[in-house]
C-alpha cells in the first residue's frame, strides 16, 4: 500500500486542501490496510508528524524513504526544506527523492493520497490497476491571513471553529 500525505505548507497556504489530522489519516489507513490485506505500507511524507503518527502506528509494517522531514511550527517556519539547506545539493536531492516517491507509490496495488502532483504523476506512471482513495478536505481560505491561522484553528479549537471535515472518496 502507498501513502501519500502532505502536510507542512498545506497547513498554512492559501486556497489548498487542508491536510487530515493525524489520527484521522491513520484510522482511515488502517482500515483499508486492513480491507486489502495489505502486507507493508510505502510512506511518503515530508511532515515529521505523520511520520512519527505512521511509525507508532504501523511500526515494522512501514517502509519509507531517509527523507528530511520537517516539524511544522504554529508561529514560525513550516517546512524548513526551502529556509535550511544542511545537506550539499540539497534542491537537487529534495526534486530527486520526489522523483523517486513518485515512481515506487506508481508500483503499489492500493494508494492513499492527499492532494498533491506527485499522486497525479504516480498514476501516469503505474502500470498496475491501483485502488485509488483520496483524502478531500475543504480548502483554505485565500485570504493570505486567515489562512495562515485556519488549520490550526480547527485543529486546536474543534469546539468553536469546527472539526477538518474530511471525505474519503475511492477514485478510478
Amino acid at each position: 500500500m502507498g501513502v501519500h500525505i502532505r502536510g507542512t505548507l498545506q497547513r498554512i497556504v492559501t486556497g489548498h486542501s487542508l491536510p487530515p489530522k493525524p489520527k484521522d489519516i491513520v484510522m482511515e489507513c488502517n482500515e483499508i490496510f486492513n480491507k486489502y490485506s495489505c502486507k507493508k505500507i510505502f510512506l511518503v511524507t515530508e511532515d515529521l508528524i505523520y511520520y512519527k503518527k505512521f511509525k507508532s502506528f504501523f511500526k515494522d509494517k512501514l517502509i519509507t524513504l531517509n527523507t528530511p522531514r520537517s516539524k511544522p511550527n504554529i508561529f514560525g517556519n513550516h517546512n524548513e526544506h526551502f529556509t535550511k539547506y544542511n545537506r550539499s545539493l540539497h534542491r537537487y536531492k529534495l526534486g530527486e527523492e520526489s522523483i523517486i516517491d513518485t515512481l515506487l507509490l506508481s508500483k503499489t496495488n492500493v494508494f492513499l493520497y492527499t492532494d498533491s502532483n506527485i499522486w497525479r504523476f504516480s498514476v501516469i506512471f503505474s502500470k498496475n490497476k491501483q485502488i485509488k482513495y483520496e483524502f478531500i478536505t475543504k480548502k483554505n481560505s485565500k485570504n493570505f491571513l486567515l489562512s495562515r491561522w485556519k488549520w490550526y484553528l480547527h485543529y486546536y479549537l474543534p469546539f468553536i471553529f469546527g472539526d477538518i471535515k474530511y471525505k474519503l472518496k475511492r477514485n478510478k
